[in-house]
């Protein structure tokens, strides 16, 4: 069971990502004010745990316990660093068949199940 409605949305970016747009800030970017880095879209919590048991190759049965999950919405305004030129090159979806392919070589090389329990 997971907790809230799973209609929340976040915004998720890959680490790749993530470490790139910082390095371009460092290299263009001299303002005295903050920058947001992000990937400038959102997905609900139920898409995540669809996307993740897509890549797992699992298929459980998700509920959703309809407490608190927080504020609704987060998405940063990412538009001053798009405008400059970046942007995220890793969708969802494919950072988490790279995390997830990671993980099973992390595992292998460990001795550790590949899946945990």
């Amino acid at each position: 069971k997971f907790k809230g409605s799973g209609s929340v949305r976040r915004e998720w970016i890959y680490v790749e990502d993530a470490a790139n747009a910082l390095a371009f800030v460092m290299d263009n970017y001299s303002e005295p004010f903050p920058i947001n880095i992000g990937v400038g879209g959102d997905a609900t919590m139920e898409h995540l745990v669809a996307a993740i048991q897509s890549v797992v190759g699992t298929c459980i049965s998700t509920s959703w316990d309809g407490s608190g999950g927080g504020v609704d919405r987060k998405l940063l305004s990412s538009a001053r660093l798009h405008n400059m030129g970046w942007d995220a090159r890793i969708p969802l979806n494919m950072g988490l068949e790279m995390t997830y392919e990671w993980y099973v070589k992390a595992a292998r090389a460990a001795g550790e199940p590949e899946q945990p329990a």
